[in-house]
């Protein structure tokens, strides 16, 4: 009676550690989706909020570095929004927003314009005089992602295609303010 006892604890213990077991795994499993849900929402969050704040399609094109480069390249000046908050980056001569706002003030003919692109497994954000070269190694990081594409599409809707660090990829659409509005 005595060994049926033991035999039934060691299945029971055995039991339960299995159990215990396969429910760590799948909240491993869960945590690590959750991580990589944030990732894609972080990324499709900045985007949008980036391209919220400008006033019509007409400020916002695709470009490319050194025609490799997928970019986006947002239009600012002196007043609008984002033209001089702290999450403007640096240019290639080191500047800040603030600095870049007052070198729009000075001289009425300069825009601003943001220049957000991938490299190194990192988005760039960099701010330039219109018309400076900016270098894939410019900028300051905003956050991890593999690659990303950039489409303006009609009616003031600019489509998004990135791929996060562990290769899931997503499609954003998003809409500008003024939609079609081409600004003239």
């Amino acid at each position: 009676m005595n060994i049926a006892v033991i035999v039934i604890l060691a299945v029971t213990v055995f039991a339960i550690s299995l159990i215990l077991a396969l429910l760590g795994s799948r909240v491993y499993e869960n945590s690590d989706a959750d991580s990589r849900q944030r990732a894609v929402s972080d990324a499709a969050s900045y985007f949008t909020e980036q391209l919220r704040r400008c006033e019509s399609s007409a400020h916002v094109r695709v470009a490319s570095l050194k025609g490799e480069i997928p970019a986006l390249v947002i239009t600012m000046d002196d007043d609008s929004p984002g033209a001089d908050d702290g999450n403007s980056g640096a240019n290639d001569a080191g500047s800040t927003g603030q600095a870049d706002k007052d070198v729009a003030r000075d001289n009425d003919d300069t825009t601003l314009e943001a220049w957000y692109f991938v490299h190194d497994g990192a988005l760039h954000r960099t701010v330039i005089n219109s018309g400076d070269t900016v270098s894939p190694a410019s900028g300051e990081i905003i956050m991890p992602l593999h690659s990303a594409g950039f489409s303006t599409l009609r009616g003031g809707l600019v489509e998004i295609s990135f791929v996060i660090g562990d290769g899931d990829s997503s499609t954003i659409n998003i809409s500008l303010a003024g939609g079609g509005d081409t600004g003239e």
